[in-house]
């Protein structure tokens, strides 16, 4: 019963009309009527009931539930109270829903009110602005009618000195940035177009004002001079060219500020390229004016300078005076210019005009550049302009040493025509003393360098400058100063002369020149030039040496020392060449002939042409010229010549030292084998040390020396052992006897033989250069 009631209970709050519980869902009465039916069911004595217990039975029922039945119905009622306010609450929500719907209408009826006020007062507000706005805007479109008038109607220049001038541009300058702002105005195209013809008109007031001033300037300059003619004082002169000039300055320079400030103005980018125009015609109308005065002095100076500079030093002494002049004069109007001009707009324009008032300068050097034939002259006259070009333009260095006038720039037209006139004379020079060189056949022979067959020395190092200079300046180079004026540096002069007339005479004068042009010309054009003057060198070496070993018949020593020459100068070649740093590889462009000198040379022989072979089309396409590109490396050639000389040399001398020793006929005996070995050891200990000094007489280098014997070791201890070896294949055939061939040295014996004679000459040499020390 208790159960069923806390079920009931507990299911009101979540009643949803479900039936009530049956009786037996009571646990207590489902737990007696168990009770009673196992009871029933147990008991043995079963008796019928009859009518009166029946109907007590029933009545005790009839009690025992009533209760049970009164609270059933209880129950029930209060079910019935539960669906009327289950029923009320169910109303309740639906009302509330639809109050919450009503709500969320009205917040978005709110939202969208609050977004349309917002935007009408953002429109309030900038309708406000623009309304306190407009007077401020208007001012600029009002006032372009009174600043048109009045530039119009400006009769005299002199207007730009007046303040309410000044105003007026500044006014202009306004409204046109603020046209620059407001894109989106009615007719702002047409008001930009009015205030910039506005601007130019203004600024070419200036402009007229600043040319005006410049005019009467130079007048008054002008007319003072003339009535001073007859004053020969430079001073005066100068005072009236610069100081009397001057006196314009403070008023020019207020004004072109102006220009000039407007030109560099980022607000008025837009029409610097007019504004630059204007200030164009100031800068050539200043230069214009200080060129009518400067011209009639220069030239004076100029033909002082030239009449006063003759002789073999003419061009130097020339072009030194006429520079210390030029620079002069460039300082001096660069001090003017500053003092009428802004410098940090300004200063190129002047960079720009010193090429121009050195024009004279240029025009008198380059006629005398031209006629100059000496390459030294050439090469001093550039030394003069070195100084220019120590820094690259642009560094810190180059920025702080030419602060105010940029000479190297000033100065490049002269170095210019210098390096263009160096390099003809040079490539002259070339063609002359080393392509054009006939040899001799004394050419390579040191014994005979001193003088020629026609009595002629073949290298004047008094006469030619260019050897002159490089003997005197090796000698400077490797001795103190204080010895330049003993009799020992005279005697050491004499001595790298000697060295010098012991090799080729086109290798010295290429070196010469080498090393006097060394640095006065662009790399590029140096390092072309250096490699054909060694390609020039080695063609000519090598004709030289074929033609001297063709007219000679003596095939011993004297073939050596000639191979030993030789070798000395390509030696010499590449040591030098090595110092300055030439890039060897280049790439020679030409046209062939050689098809139309054999068309000419077929017709010169008489032969005839077959009509089915030829045409006049292939006829005309194969005489055309061709295009050759050929890449030309010197250095390998170079290197290739050395190497061919080293291999004849050592070829020749190991036969020289060998000669017949490993030569035998069949008939000989092993009696001859033995004196041949015994010959071959002679030979080595005597012709060794007379080979080793020829190389040492003409190589200094003791590396190459050491180079060289092992290179003829090498080819005699090879040529012993295939010898060896042969001879051996003779003792197996029965040829010799085991005796005679145990009187032969064996190869590692002959080897170390050979290698302890090549030491002790080496040592020996080396102790006496030693004590020469």
């Amino acid at each position: 019963m208790t159960s069923l009631i806390n079920d009931a209970a507990l299911s009101t709050d979540s009643y949803n009309g479900k039936k009530l519980p049956s009786l037996l869902d009571d646990s207590y009465l489902l737990e007696k009527l168990e009770e009673l039916s196992l009871s029933v069911e147990n008991s043995n004595d079963i008796k019928p009931l009859d009518a009166s217990v029946d109907e007590s039975l029933e009545e005790s029922n009839v009690e025992r539930y009533s209760k049970y039945a009164r609270y059933i119905d209880q129950l029930n009622s209060n079910i019935e109270e539960y669906k009327v306010v289950l029923t009320q609450t169910k109303t309740v929500s639906d009302q509330v829903i639809k109050i919450i719907n009503n709500f969320e209408d009205i917040s978005k009826d709110t939202n969208e009110f609050i977004n349309d006020t917002n935007q009408l007062h953002g429109e309030y507000i900038k309708v406000s602005k623009l309304h306190e706005a407009i007077p401020e805007f208007l001012q600029y479109f009002e006032s372009l009618d009174p600043i048109m008038r009045r530039l119009k109607h400006a009769t005299s220049a002199n207007i730009v000195r007046k303040d309410s001038f000044k105003t007026l541009m500044v006014n202009i300058e306004q409204s046109l940035q603020f046209l620059d702002e407001h894109t989106d105005f009615k007719d702002y195209d047409s008001y930009r177009i009015k205030f910039k013809q506005c601007l130019i008109r203004g600024c070419e007031l200036i402009a007229n004002y600043l040319k005006n001033l410049l005019r009467h300037s130079y007048n008054d300059v002008y007319d003072m001079i003339k009535r001073n003619v007859n004053d020969e004082s430079s001073g005066s002169r100068e005072a009236l060219i610069y100081i009397k000039f001057a006196t314009i300055a403070e008023e020019f320079m207020s004004q072109i500020t102006e220009l000039a400030g407007r030109s560099n103005n980022k607000n008025l980018e837009r029409y610097s390229n007019e504004i630059n125009s204007i200030l164009n015609d100031c800068y050539n109308e200043y230069f214009h004016t200080r060129w009518r005065l400067l011209n009639s002095a220069i030239h004076t100076r100029l033909n002082e300078f030239d009449s006063a500079n003759t002789g073999d030093l003419s061009l130097i002494k020339f072009i030194q005076d006429t520079k210390t002049y030029f620079q002069q004069l460039c300082l001096d109007e660069y001090r003017l210019y500053i003092q009428f001009f802004p410098e940090k707009y300004c200063k190129p324009s002047i960079n720009m005009w010193f090429l121009s008032l050195c024009e004279p300068f240029y025009d008198s050097c380059t006629s005398r550049i031209l006629r100059e034939k000496d390459i030294t002259a050439l090469c001093d006259a550039l030394t003069l302009f070195s100084k220019y070009y120590e820094f690259e333009e642009g560094s810190e260095e180059y920025l702080k040493h030419f602060k105010e006038v940029q000479f190297d720039k000033v100065f490049q037209p002269i170095v210019q025509t210098l390096q263009q006139r160096l390099i003809f004379r040079a490539q002259q020079y070339v063609d002359r003393e080393i392509v054009q060189y006939t040899p001799t056949i004394d050419s390579f022979m040191i014994t005979n360098r001193k003088t020629a067959p026609n009595g002629s020395k073949p290298l004047d190092f008094e006469n030619d400058s260019i050897l002159k200079a490089y003997i005197d300046g090796f000698s400077n180079n490797t001795m103190d100063t204080d010895e330049i004026e003993n009799k020992e540096t005279l005697t050491s002069r004499e001595i790298e002369l000697e060295k010098c007339e012991s090799f080729y005479p086109p290798l010295i004068k290429a070196i010469a020149l080498l090393s006097k042009i060394y640095e006065m010309i662009h790399t590029v054009v140096f390092d072309d030039l250096a490699h054909h003057i060694v390609h020039d060198c080695v063609l000519s070496l090598k004709n030289a040496y074929v033609m001297v070993v063709a007219s000679t018949s003596d095939a011993g020593s004297n073939k050596l020392d000639m191979d030993l020459a030789y070798l000395k100068n390509l030696l010499l070649l590449r040591e030098q060449i090595e110092n300055f740093n030439i890039e060897y590889t280049v790439t020679e462009t030409y046209l062939d002939f050689s098809a139309v000198e054999s068309f000419f040379r077929t017709i010169r022989e008489g032969a005839k042409f077959k009509r089915s072979e030829y045409s006049v089309l292939s006829l005309a396409r194969d005489l055309v010229p061709k295009v050759v590109n050929n890449m030309v490396d010197a250095r390998y050639e170079l290197m290739q010549e050395l190497r061919n000389i080293i291999k004849n040399f050592t070829e020749a001398a190991s036969k020289d030292i060998v000669r017949e020793t490993f030569k035998f006929l069949p008939g000989d005996k092993g009696e001859s084998l033995i004196a041949k070995n015994v010959e071959l050891r002679s030979n080595i200990e005597d012709r060794l040390p007379r080979i080793f000094n020829q190389i040492s007489t003409f190589i200094d280098d003791d590396g190459i020396v050491v180079h060289l014997m092992e290179a003829i070791q090498e080819v005699v201890v090879h040529s012993y052992s295939e010898f060896f070896k042969s001879i051996s294949d003779r003792q197996k055939a029965g040829e010799f006897d085991n005796l005679d061939i145990s009187e032969l040295m064996d190869i590692a014996v002959f080897s170390d033989f050979f290698e302890t004679i090549t030491k002790k000459l080496i040592s020996s040499q080396n102790e006496k250069d030693q004590n020469v020390i």
